[in-house]
């Protein structure tokens, strides 16, 4: 739905924003000014209602602390008793985020629950957290159950975006840092288990819905852009009857609409080293070699472009589950989830697509940053349609059987399987030295000059000849481009696991766990790429004049202080795509998804357990733990096409190159085997202090996308008679031999609980790497025309390098008992986690090299980056205070710097810089059953920062706004 534009709490005008926010800033201070007082009015007249509250578990967000003078606990803080107390009680270096019920989590994502764990980071994306980072290493170094099942993905890697389970229709996080044999492999950093509630495990029946509004503060310069809503609901319930034993179902579904709205500024992910003594008309690369010998060299990208985005982004989601007893040694457990996530896009973007073109007067500093220049460049206006749509299908079925008083046998079933498809139209128009009229423009040159500065702020300031407007759509006026582009990620786990059980009456040893787990995993990439272009002028000046549009937004990169490009001369993509090829675009597509860069992974993997469990004393203290192996045998299958190709004009000066068809395919097999012991500990020093210790050996496999046989050619921009010439370089999308990345792990953790809602622990962790990658040059011969000839390729390889990392994770989390009760409750929370290593990451074009003909490391010409993911120090604190049925926390998270690696193959090195963010929640119990909150994330409006290939080198700024939620949440 659209409001109108004269509507006031929609209104355009600086005016009616103004108002706005005094509205909204108002109501936000009233409420924080009556709410107490309503809460102790309420406190006192409810007492009775609450009383039986806690008895008879009406709401399921209260429970009773102590038995004579009942004390209800609720929302935030029963999460943070139940956390501490699943904590307490495991058997190895775990933290737990857990709620009674389903829908109580106390976030709005998985992704910002798992943020609230100590030592755990996640990288952000439109505002939330998706990913996640535990210990400073990134999710490649960590691994992600659901239900104790793998998970997959349309990413290509092995994390999972948490964005796909809605965190009301899960109750508990589970993350286990230290690991043991009965454990899926996969994590060096940890394992993340994701677990829905089981129905028979709830104390009753319950229905629970919940809606919640969202608005972005990005949307207020934006014409016509609509607010986002969220609507939960659940159902719990539970049968008993003696011809079926026990049953317990739930069912669980959301629906998503919000909007994401987000002002970039990027460059290519291109960057290239440049001879710093020529002055030349393209950028003159220089050699690893001409570098260690002294060639003095900047860095640049081929491009930089200025975007703005309006997006619609909406996800479905069901969940079910059903819990069967049918008599007291036989249990089965089915679940299933289902969700479509559909993303929409359409951007405006601006662009100077020869930024490595004419670049004079550069200010470069020791590392090769350009700080300055001045440069002359075509600019285009670029307008695109993206989609992208989703679909997750997964679930199980577990059956337990105690077979005897000693021995349980259990087997697991499972599949997963996630189709992310991606649809986009993209056009193009570029200056020309005459307008759409065919008048001389004021420049009266398709390049115009511009100015370049990146010393003052995050984004460079930019600022082109005064004679050109870049709001004027008659100068752009040539060279259209229509593409389209169609990708397909396909995703399949399917497992099978069998496990046994038997505790054992033999003194010390208490049980033994042995178990076989096949799976097969499948990953595809499939490509469909169609470009065309149009040379007719007439017909550019008719869609030109048909299609313009005012540009959309008014605050566009309001953020960034030293931004100067704030519009530019916008069109409608789909009047485009309509006027130059009629009503059915669709037709702008080959259709066989043939591509020499697709990707074709297997991986089939076999792994045995056994493991022993044990308690007994130390010095006459309680002393419990494991111990175990499991090995892992895993055999790789990726097939990758190769093509003959055919040099196309593009009519602007460039050329492409075109498959010819006549794939031809090709299969790599690779395999491998380890051995992975481990141990973990707990010592009882006292009723309130544990001392918990492990060693294990942990893998992490490459990524699916990774391991493709593929090969992407990348052309240089300019104007080239030949392919060879125009060739820059071939790089490999992965590499079908790489092995795992295996760690020794030694941890070592205290652990004080001196009452129900306080917690005091530090942890410490050192880990040894077996093993890195380096990229390697070697010689291909391709076929252009109908002409062989020999083009270097640069593939990832894997090495026996080690490398080291120390950890410190440090963790306090206390209730100020001291504040009178009348004052309300107030809680703290505060994690903090170090690391350091020596590892290193080389980048995969500018990076020390092996060339695979002498047999010779070639030196770097850029520094490397270390782990992927791996932030110095992660941060997070929170306070939440109490009053009644009113809480309010406030949340503050702070990582460092992290190399975060692009997904697939044959990408530079990207680094994000440090981000802080603040994110603030409120809740009030309106009555026993209903409970309103308000949400606001980054308040700080913190936006992305990376750069690439090394730090400070300004690869992309993304700015995400500020986002508000207000819900209400009912239980029948």
């Amino acid at each position: 739905m659209k409001f109108d534009n004269a509507c006031l709490m929609h209104g355009n005008s600086p005016g009616a924003r103004t108002y706005q926010r005094l509205l909204l800033t108002t109501a936000l201070a009233g409420m924080f000014t009556i709410l107490p007082a309503i809460a102790q009015d309420a406190a006192s007249s409810s007492a009775e209602e609450e009383t039986q509250l806690v008895q008879s578990g009406a709401d399921g967000e209260a429970e009773a602390d102590a038995v004579q003078d009942t004390v209800v606990v609720t929302g935030i803080r029963r999460t943070l008793q139940n956390s501490i107390e699943d904590k307490r009680e495991a058997t190895s270096i775990t933290d737990v985020i857990t709620s009674d019920e389903i829908g109580s989590l106390p976030a709005l994502s998985i992704g910002e629950v798992l943020e609230t764990i100590p030592g755990a980071g996640a990288n952000r994306s439109r505002v939330g957290a998706t990913e996640f980072a535990l210990r400073g290493l990134g999710p490649f170094f960590g691994a992600t159950a659901f239900n104790g099942r793998e998970a997959s993905n349309g990413s290509g890697d092995r994390s999972v975006n948490f964005s796909q389970f809605p965190s009301e229709l899960i109750n508990t996080v589970r993350v286990y840092k230290s690991q043991q044999a009965n454990q899926i492999e996969g994590g060096v950093s940890g394992v993340v288990e994701l677990e829905t509630l089981r129905p028979l495990e709830a104390a009753r029946r319950a229905v629970q819905v919940e809606l919640k509004g969202n608005y972005n503060s990005i949307q207020d310069g934006i014409e016509g852009s609509d607010p986002g809503w969220r609507g939960t609901a659940s159902y719990v319930d539970q049968f008993e009857g003696a011809g079926f034993g026990r049953l317990g179902i739930s069912l669980g579904a959301q629906v998503n609409r919000i909007n994401n709205p987000i002002d970039t500024y990027g460059t290519n992910t291109t960057q290239l080293a440049c001879d710093d003594t020529v002055d030349v008309t393209v950028c003159e690369q220089v050699s690893r070699t001409d570098v260690a010998n002294g060639t003095p060299f900047y860095l640049s990208t081929t491009s930089r472009l200025f975007r703005q985005t309006e997006t619609d982004d909406s996800r479905d989601a069901v969940f079910a589950a059903a819990q069967w007893q049918p008599n007291d040694r036989l249990e089965f457990n089915v679940d299933g989830q289902w969700s479509l996530a559909s993303f929409g896009e359409i951007r405006h973007d601006f662009g100077i697509t020869e930024a490595h073109a004419f670049v004079t007067d550069r200010d470069v500093t020791d590392r090769g940053i350009l700080r300055s220049y001045n440069g002359i460049s075509s600019v285009d206006s670029y307008s695109a349609m993206r989609d992208r749509e989703e679909t997750y299908w997964g679930g199980g079925l577990n059956v337990a059987w105690q077979a005897t008083d000693r021995l349980e046998l259990a087997a697991d079933f499972s599949y997963s399987d996630t189709e992310r498809v991606d649809e986009q139209f993209q056009t193009r128009l570029r200056t020309d030295a005459l307008d759409i009229y065919g008048n001389v423009t004021p420049v009266a040159n398709q390049r115009i000059p511009y100015t370049y500065d990146a010393s003052g702020g995050e984004v460079p300031t930019v600022t082109f000849d005064p004679r050109f407007d870049m709001n004027n759509h008659d100068l752009f006026s040539d060279d259209l481009i229509i593409a389209r582009g169609d990708l397909i990620n396909k995703n399949t786990i399917t497992a099978t696991r069998l496990d046994a059980d038997y505790d054992l009456d033999m003194g010390w040893l208490s049980g033994l766990k042995a178990g076989v787990r096949v799976s097969e995993l499948s990953y595809e990439q499939l490509n469909d790429d169609f470009r065309t272009t149009q040379t007719d002028r007439a017909v550019d000046q008719a869609v030109n004049l048909a299609c313009r549009i005012e540009f959309p937004q008014d605050n566009f990169l309001a953020s960034s202080d030293t931004n100067t490009i704030k519009s530019w001369a916008a069109f409608d993509p789909a009047c485009q795509i309509r006027e130059y090829l009629g009503e059915n675009p669709l037709r702008l597509r080959d259709g066989s998804f043939k591509d020499t860069g697709n990707v074709d992974v297997t991986e089939d993997t076999i792994a045995l357990y056994a493991m022993g469990e044990f308690e007994t004393s130390l010095a006459d203290l309680p002393f419990t733990g494991n111990f175990g192996v499991r090995v892992v045998d895993t055999e790789v299958t990726s097939v990758g096409v190769r093509s003959a190709f055919a040099v196309v004009d593009n009519g602007d000066g460039t050329i492409r190159l075109e498959e010819t068809g006549g794939f031809e395919s090709q299969a790599f097999a690779h395999d491998y085997t380890y051995v992975l012991p481990s141990i973990n500990t707990t010592l009882e020093l006292s009723d309130d202090f544990f001392l918990r210790a492990a060693i294990y050996r942990a893998m992490v496999r490459a990524d699916p996308s990774d391991l493709g046989a593929g090969r992407d050619i990348l052309l240089e921009a300019g104007d080239f008679t030949d392919a060879q010439s125009a060739i820059s370089e071939v790089t490999a999308n992965g590499s079908p031999t790489l092995d795992p990345l295996m760690a020794w792990n030694y941890d070592i953790s205290f652990e004080y609980y001196p009452n129900r809602d306080s917690l005091f622990a530090l942890a410490l962790y050192y880990k040894v790497f077996e093993g890195n990658t380096i990229p390697v040059v070697k010689n291909e011969t391709f076929t252009v025309d109908g002409v062989s000839f020999t083009v270097p390729v640069t593939v990832s390889q894997s090495t026996d390098e080690t490398s080291e990392i120390y950890g410190l994770e440090a963790t306090a989390q206390y209730r100020f008992t001291a504040i009178p009760e009348s004052f309300g409750g107030l809680s703290g929370k505060v994690s903090y986690n170090y690391t350091t290593t020596d590892f290193e990451t080389q980048d995969i074009r500018l990076g020390a090299a092996l060339n695979a003909q002498t047999g010779e490391v070639e030196p770097a010409i850029v520094e490397p980056v270390s782990l992927n993911g791996q932030s110095d120090h992660v941060l997070s604190a929170s306070l939440l205070y109490e009053f009644g049925p009113f809480e309010v926390q406030g949340i503050y998270k702070f990582r460092s710097e992290y190399f975060q690696k692009f997904v697939g193959g044959g990408r530079q090195n990207r680094l994000i810089r440090d981000a802080e963010v603040v994110d603030l929640r409120a809740s009030y119990i309106l009555t026993p059953r209903t409970r309103i909150s308000f949400e606001a994330l980054n308040l700080t409006d913190e936006p992305r920062l990376a750069d690439m290939p090394i730090s400070g080198n300004i690869q992309a700024y993304e700015g995400y706004g500020k986002s508000y939620f207000l819900g209400v949440k009912h239980r029948f």
